[in-house]
């Protein structure tokens, strides 16, 4: 697309006065950075990578558009929906730690639930909720019910209390084998705490190692003033503060990462393909990553309409970031990008980042 107009004219001014960048490898930062511009991105951060090297890496922009702070290679952004491959990932390690098994019923653990749940979700395993296989309804944080001040208690008291209500709803209706829910996500982190006796908060934390990434849960700049902050589609700021509603999501949708650490996590799921990972065995993370699938242990498939390569992908937006990720096993090759803002320009500017770097690093 062509940038023009006052507004892209207005933008950049502000990220030539205002903006920076901190980038490792081989440049393709420049041209990022036009994508950046074009496309009203405050802040982007991205990493090519294979799994036993970093090909590049670069942050680039303002964390705040308003006030034009400068961005930093640690800056730390919201993961979104992505942050399922994490909690899948966790639910296949306690699995095959002997905590609980794949066909677990969500109820053999919280049979105080039982009583006051929709009787289409008594059977309801932990395979069934990774891969979204039950009728649970989707909701997201944009949902009016239920209200904040309903749900009550510390953060894991909370997301209990969210579920219960969850339980009690009526089930979508689905049309195809996957029934999009990010309330699936919650029960797994459900599961996982009560099969432990940790917190998820705590688990996440534990798990640092195994993970081989350092990740958070909340929004970015309530964490840190100095992270970005994210933006809607009017690239307004987000202000510090507590979102309720996306803490009750946390194992779905609520973690944060740097663009470095994150990009760990996916050189991990890379080299598991190829059987030099810990965590997971060969056969397990091949098992997470099969072609074709619509949702496999938080992972789905994308297929490269310039190469014809299949990724294992996904996307987050919850609300005012955006992440994408794609690994290929084929081409032991992936790409991260992160953006601090959620709009449908800035949408369409991660694909063609996407498709830049692809063509640049794979010559098809």
């Amino acid at each position: 697309m062509k940038c023009s107009g006052v507004f892209n004219l207005l933008f950049g001014l502000v990220v030539l006065l205002f903006s920076a960048k901190e980038s490792v490898g081989q440049q393709h930062d420049l041209k990022a950075d036009t994508i950046r511009k074009c496309h009203k991105i405050p802040e982007l951060g991205y990493s090519v990578f294979t799994s036993d090297s970093v090909l590049e890496i670069s942050v680039e922009g303002a964390r705040n558009f308003s006030t034009g702070a400068l961005c930093s290679i640690d800056d730390q952004f919201r993961l979104g929906s992505v942050s399922k491959t994490i909690t899948a990932f966790m639910a296949y390690y306690y699995v095959n730690k002997g905590f609980m098994r794949w066909d677990t019923r969500f109820f053999e653990l919280y049979p105080e639930l039982r009583a006051t749940s929709n009787a289409a979700y008594l059977d309801m395993t932990l395979l069934d909720l990774v891969n979204m296989k039950t009728p649970l309804i989707s909701w997201t944080y944009t949902f009016e019910s239920p209200a904040p001040s309903s749900i009550t208690g510390i953060d894991k008291e909370q997301r209990l209390k969210f579920m219960q209500w969850v339980l009690q709803q009526a089930p979508q209706k689905c049309k195809t084998e996957v029934c999009w829910s990010n309330p699936a996500y919650v029960a797994v982190g459900l599961m996982l705490e009560r099969a432990t006796g940790k917190s998820f908060e705590i688990l996440l934390s534990e798990m640092e190692q195994i993970l081989h990434c350092r990740l958070e849960l909340g929004q970015p700049n309530n964490l840190n003033i100095s992270n970005p902050w994210g933006h809607d589609e009017n690239t307004h700021p987000e202000p510090p503060g507590e979102n309720a509603k996306l803490n009750w999501l946390a194992p779905a949708g609520n973690m944060v990462a740097t663009t470095s650490e994150f990009t760990k996590f996916l050189q991990l799921n890379l080299n598991g393909m190829y059987g030099t990972a810990t965590g997971l065995s060969k056969s397990d993370f091949q098992n997470i990553h099969v072609k074709g699938k619509e949702m496999n242990y938080g992972w789905r498939s994308f297929t490269s309409e310039q190469s014809n390569i299949e990724y294992s992908w996904h996307l987050g937006n919850p609300g005012t970031f955006l992440c994408a990720v794609y690994l290929s096993r084929k081409n032991n090759f992936g790409v991260l990008v992160f953006a601090n803002v959620q709009s449908e320009i800035a949408q369409e500017g991660i694909d063609e980042l996407f498709m830049y770097l692809e063509q640049k690093y794979r010559q098809f």
